[in-house]
């Protein structure tokens, strides 16, 4: 490792960077560690429509929900239409009781009321409990101002709001702490569901933020339409409101940009550590899936995503035959019995605690992200003939690193983490493949070449080394994860932009690195004609099979951005049976493209350059790289915890080496049966290669 030698400076920062890295991701383990306690929360309205459905709305229908494992239970904000649904309130407006009191058809509590009384342009309510008047009172006096509901002189129990009825009807008055209490004596942890008040001031905000105190300490609150309580210019005043009550916020998992609560991203940053995160299907999502899938999903949210409140509402769209109630109890008790065998605890749920890096060691990991990409611009500079002073490259990285530092403390924390992650995640599996597949001239090359070898020799040597190039970009994923090691990252509020980039840019700089030292391998004559041969050779007419060959690396590299990062194209059938089947057998699902595609091919590439066929051994390598940079991918997403990350990226590696183990010797048995016809119909058909030699 001459070049190293050389540029030992640069691996001594990143061997630096690497043990601080180790350090940190200990950090984060022990933090994800700690957070193993889930909530199975039942959507309240939409559970309780299933049992009125089915003639079952008492205690024994939440009681079987209660003994299936669900503890939780999500309140929404009372309005007057849920009140008059649960027959709490009757509600009138100003039109229909002035008739109704000429035909003397009215409750007694509003008989002695004239119709020259009532107003047109108001609503009139009936209560019987108390707690209800006070919550109509407080709510409408929060929602709309102070004197929009009065008492009506001639009963106690009755209201005069003005304002349509299809107005107040939709509007959020807040919670019983009755309901709640009532909830709980079940055993369910009850998650409340707030409305926005739509033109509220902050006093007004206040007062009813403050008015869910009664309700107890350490509530999680998850918005219910489309936008969070106090948005938009009185989220900072909701934020303290709510973290004067002991409040959390439950941020909802939503991944397509459309259906995002308006605010989230706000109140995430003004609530922090108190956030903890949420999974569910939308009403409408919910009937594109069977119980099997959904459950599925429930678990990879918890297991690989640190999510942490299991929103569940009940399939209410079930085929003939089936009996909902049991359908759907049977649906939950999957839920909680796979949670539990992915070794989770079913309880409250409490937010992920804040990692606290110290600041050398975060420095430390900085130095080690932006020195492996000063090494990879070191070794290109070599190969490229250009070698200035060698204490050039180690400054560049000691000063990024500072640099990146005082970035940090003048508010650009979150993209110097993303700028040096997206360094590091170039830079490593490049040099994994640099350093790891053996190039024509290298003495890499030349040792594995010099003599012709078994098959049995070129799979140990092919197995050895892709344990080694994987060892290399395990280390990168240790360094990017360190790096994005921040609760921004963590809790899914910002996201690391470069996954697609780091997806591809490092197969295209290995296959940039592996061209210019290939070049330098060639005699001075061949090398300076290089060039004019590469550029006579676009003036040729384009070949079938090479607009062919172009297209499908094309297609690979479309196919590799499109199906990296959350966002993808659907799973076909058998892929999606096969992936369910990985999940089954290894717990953390190995990706596909690692153990299927990437690891098996370079393994392949690597014995065939054992094997003395340095031609077939780059392509190989070129299009297995993706194994590397999808195993580094697993630690660019930070929300998913280290652990699981590691176990994936070693059943990934473990199951492609055997695949690619049964793939070479495959292919050599019918190398060995077939290779002399290959040999003669390339010949004949002028294709160039080293397949001879």
């Amino acid at each position: 490792m001459s070049v190293l030698r050389r540029h030992r400076l640069l691996a001594a920062c990143v061997l630096i960077g690497v043990v601080a890295s180790v350090a940190v991701l200990f950090m984060r383990h022990r933090l994800e560690s700690s957070s193993r306690t889930v909530t199975v929360t039942l959507d309240a309205e939409s559970w309780g429509l299933l049992a009125e459905r089915e003639g079952q709305a008492n205690d024994g229908f939440w009681r079987r929900l209660r003994e299936q494992g669900a503890n939780g239970v999500a309140l929404y904000d009372q309005t007057l239409r849920r009140l008059a649904d649960e027959n709490r309130v009757r509600v009138f407006d100003g039109a229909t009781l002035a008739e109704l009191l000429r035909a003397r058809a009215v409750p007694p509590e509003l008989a002695g009321v004239p119709p020259s009384r009532v107003d047109r342009r108001a609503v009139y309510i009936l209560y019987q409990e108390e707690d209800v008047g006070r919550l109509l009172r407080g709510g409408f006096d929060t929602a709309l101002g102070e004197g929009r509901a009065r008492r009506l002189p001639a009963g106690q129990r009755a209201l005069e709001v003005t304002g349509r009825l299809s107005d107040l009807e939709e509007t959020g008055l807040g919670f019983l702490a009755a309901d709640v209490r009532a909830w709980e004596a079940r055993g369910f942890h009850v998650v409340l569901r707030p409305r926005n008040l739509r033109g509220a001031d902050a006093a007004r905000l206040r007062a009813r933020i403050a008015s869910y105190r009664e309700l107890g300490p350490g509530r999680t609150f998850i918005p219910e339409l489309t936008d969070f309580l106090g948005f938009e210019r009185l989220l900072k005043e909701a934020a303290g409101a709510f973290r004067e009550i002991d409040g959390r916020y439950g941020r909802i998992e939503v991944l397509a940009q459309q259906r995002r609560i308006r605010g989230e991203e706000s109140m995430t940053l003004l609530m922090r550590p108190s956030v903890v995160r949420v999974f569910g299907f939308a009403p409408e999502a919910l009937d594109r899936f069977q119980p099997p899938d959904a459950v599925d999903r429930f678990v990879r949210a918890a297991r690989e995503r640190n999510l942490r409140i299991l929103y569940v509402r009940p399939f209410l769209n079930l085929t003939a035959g089936i009996d909902p109630v049991a359908s759907n109890v049977a649906y939950v008790r999957s839920i909680t019995t796979r949670v539990r065998d992915a070794g989770f605890m079913i309880g409250p749920a409490a937010p992920l605690p804040p990692i606290s890096v110290p600041r050398p060691i975060h420095a430390a990991v900085l130095l080690g992200a932006a020195a492996s990409f000063c090494l990879v611009a070191a070794l290109i500079a070599d190969l490229a003939g250009w070698r200035p002073h060698p204490a050039t490259w180690p400054a560049a990285a000691v000063g990024v690193a500072l640099l990146g530092l005082a970035a940090s403390s003048i508010g650009f924390d979150g993209w110097v983490r993303k700028g040096l992650a997206l360094a590091a995640a170039i830079a490593f599996p490049t040099l994994a493949l640099y350093f790891g597949v053996p190039a024509p001239g290298g003495a890499a090359g030349k040792r594995v070449s010099s003599r012709r070898v078994s098959t049995g020799w070129a799979t140990l040597f092919a197995v050895g080394r892709l344990s080694q190039i994987s060892a290399v970009s395990l280390l990168g994923g240790l360094v990017v994860g360190a790096v994005l090691a921040d609760w921004r990252f963590m809790l899914a509020f910002d996201q690391f932009p470069g996954v697609k980039l780091a997806a591809v840019l490092p197969v295209l700089v290995f296959a940039a690195m592996w061209i210019l030292r290939w070049e330098r391998a060639l005699p001075a004559t061949e090398r300076r004609g290089l060039i004019a041969r590469a550029w006579a050779s676009l003036g040729r007419p384009l070949l079938w099979r090479h607009a062919v060959l172009a297209l499908s690396i094309a297609g690979v590299v479309l196919l590799l951005l499109v199906r990296s990062g959350n966002t993808s194209l659907p799973l076909v059938g058998i892929e999606e049976r096969l992936r369910g089947f990985v999940e089954d057998a290894f717990v953390a699902r190995p990706r596909t493209k690692e153990y299927l595609f990437g690891h098996p091919l370079l393994l392949l590439a690597l014995a065939a350059a054992a094997l003395r066929l340095p031609n077939l051994a780059f392509p190989l390598a070129l299009v297995g790289s993706v194994g590397q940079t999808g195993l580094l991918n697993s630690f660019c997403h930070i929300h998913t915890p280290v652990l699981y990350a590691l176990w994936r990226t070693g059943n990934a590696l473990a199951l492609g080496t055997a695949i690619g183990v049964g793939a070479v010797v495959v292919l050599a048995a019918l190398w060995h049966r077939w290779g002399a016809w290959i040999i003669g119909a390339a010949a004949r058909s002028g294709v160039t290669s080293g397949l001879a030699r």
